[in-house]
């Protein structure tokens, strides 16, 4: 009986890690699309002014997606 308690605790713990790591792949991926959208703005424009613009604008859709992730994290982390 401890054998599968304890693995079932393994599982348990297994599956929360990867969770998590996919979690971190997501955000990861959300932050690959903002930087590519900076590259793409810097070569669309070379007037600073658009630059500027364009590269404040993917810094906010940045901090917006990692304030999500936090607060979806801190959801998942209370239903657990």
């Amino acid at each position: 009986m401890s054998d599968y308690n304890n693995d079932s605790l393994d599982i348990t713990l297994l599956r929360q890690r990867v969770n998590l790591l996919e979690n971190q792949l997501e955000e990861i991926r959300l932050q690959t699309h903002v930087l590519l959208d900076i590259a793409r703005a810097l070569n669309a424009s070379l007037d600073p002014k658009v630059i500027a613009a364009n590269i404040i604008s993917a810094m906010v859709s940045l901090i917006s997606i990692n304030q999500a992730s936090v607060y979806l994290y801190n959801d998942k982390k209370k239903r657990l």
